[in-house]
């Protein structure tokens, strides 16, 4: 073999060894890549379900009797002002409002009896079914309801009734709590209707009714549920939809998967994108939609069971978090599914915040009270709180916005009566000036006693038979 056959030779086979590793070898890492995420798709598939606790429900339950007096509501002919199928306050007289008291008397019953009895939201499991939304609607509306019958029973000169009526529908807000998050929601929306009714009444009302309040509200304490609670439910509810969720990527064949996953990371992004000054979103780039789809690839080769484990970790942070006493910041890391819902800027703050401010301003309306009764029995009201502990509640009443847990509300004797205050959220000290309105927000000012909203026009019941000094 002469010199020019053996440098062909030699080219030929520098050749076929480039052939083979730039051919054989990516082809070969490329098939152990697909076996590998064969493999993770299969195990996927395997994963065993997590053991999430499901509370018994309590038979009876009042969450089903709330829905019954809600439902009653459903065929009335007459309404009170201020619901929402008939909002019009120009106009309120008292034929007006005596028709609604007719028409919602039977609903009123049924509720006001099921208050006896034990309350708990069915709790959310995976994606099975509708939820109780739209409960939660008719429980508004019959919020609204016993707001506009205890108007009316004020109007009438029966205000022991109108008091009743009004801690009816803060009893409600209280135990419909129980459950979720956005059984919270409800439920603070609930007592924010009934309490704006109830707040102006201890002024006004005598002894003897001053007393029964107080008892009420008693029992209404008793039945608070801590947030801790509610977080610690919202955890469960929310790590079950999280499972759920993924076991629906491991239904069908691979394209229609691949399908499912682009469009569970997708879908945030687009809901969040901002509109344009036309008011249309803008569609998504090509950068967009490689990167959600680089996302989808992810999340179905990802480990499900470390990531569901990674989100009942993030869900035992939080609910520690609202364990603490302290109104301070929630300051925990977002697990990766948590992050992919939205989850990361989950208003955990103002969470804290709304249930202060609702702790805080039953604390006042209970020393309110506990003002009244004093000056009933000494002639005058209390130099200083700690009056009170011997002889109306048994215990001064903790501001949940204090620096220091077991801080005292504010409070001070005056010319005309009293001043009675907590520091509100922004947790500082403005004398007695009120918040502009109690919605759980950092703004300046402090949740005052007899004034936790901005005062406003009161439209008078024309025709009314009485009314209440």
């Amino acid at each position: 073999m002469d010199a020019n056959e053996s440098a062909l030779s030699n080219a030929h086979r520098k050749q076929r060894r480039r052939r083979l590793w730039f051919g054989v070898v990516p082809g070969a890492a490329l098939l152990a890549l697909a076996l590998a995420a064969g493999w993770r798709l299969e195990a996927n598939r395997r994963t065993p379900p997590l053991r999430i606790p499901v509370p018994a429900l309590p038979s009876p339950n009042a969450y089903d009797q709330f829905r019954a007096a809600a439902a009653k509501l459903e065929g009335r002919r007459c309404f009170f002002p201020n619901s929402m199928p008939n909002w019009s306050p120009a106009v309120e007289t008292y034929a007006t409002y005596a028709a609604a008291h007719r028409d919602a008397e039977p609903a009123l019953r049924a509720l006001r009896a099921a208050l006896a009895t034990p309350y708990l939201e069915p709790p959310k499991r995976g994606l099975a079914g509708a939820g109780p939304l739209p409960a939660y609607a008719r429980f508004r509306e019959m919020a609204r309801t016993m707001a506009g019958d205890s108007r009316y029973l004020m109007a009438s000169g029966r205000p022991r009734e109108a008091a009743d009526r009004a801690l009816d529908g803060v009893e409600m807000g209280v135990m419909v709590q129980h459950g979720s998050l956005i059984a919270w929601l409800v439920g603070q929306a609930i007592q924010a209707i009934a309490l704006r009714q109830f707040a102006d009444m201890p002024p006004r009302m005598s002894v003897a009714d001053l007393r029964h309040a107080a008892q009420r509200w008693d029992v209404i304490e008793a039945k608070r549920v801590a947030m801790v609670d509610v977080m610690r439910e919202e955890g469960w509810a929310s790590l079950s939809l999280q499972e759920d969720a993924l076991r629906e990527l491991d239904r069908g064949s691979l394209p229609a998967r691949c399908r499912a996953a682009y469009a569970a990371v997708a879908i945030r992004p687009i809901m969040l994108e901002p509109a344009d000054s036309s008011g249309e979103q803008a569609g998504p780039s090509v950068r967009e939609r490689a990167s959600w789809a680089l996302d989808a690839a992810r999340l179905m080769l990802a480990d499900r069971r470390a990531l569901l484990l990674e989100d009942q970790r993030y869900h035992a942070a939080v609910t520690r978090a609202f364990a603490s006493p302290d109104v301070a910041k929630v300051r925990v890391r977002t697990s990766r599914l948590a992050a992919m819902s939205g989850a990361e800027g989950f208003m955990h703050d103002r969470l804290r915040m709304l249930d202060a401010s609702a702790r805080a301003m039953s604390a006042l309306v209970r020393t309110q009270i506990a003002l009244g009764l004093y000056r009933a029995d000494h002639g005058a009201f209390p130099a200083s709180l700690a009056d009170l502990a011997p002889t109306s509640m048994g215990r001064m009443l903790d501001d949940p916005f204090a620096a220091s847990p077991g801080t005292p509300l504010r409070y001070r004797r005056t010319a005309g009566g009293f001043l009675l205050y907590s520091l509100g959220p922004d947790r500082r000290d403005d004398g007695g000036t009120p918040q502009r309105r109690p919605t759980g927000q950092e703004d300046p000012g402090d949740l005052v006693a007899g004034r936790f909203w901005p005062e406003g026009k009161t439209y008078p019941i024309l025709g009314a038979p009485a009314h209440w000094p």
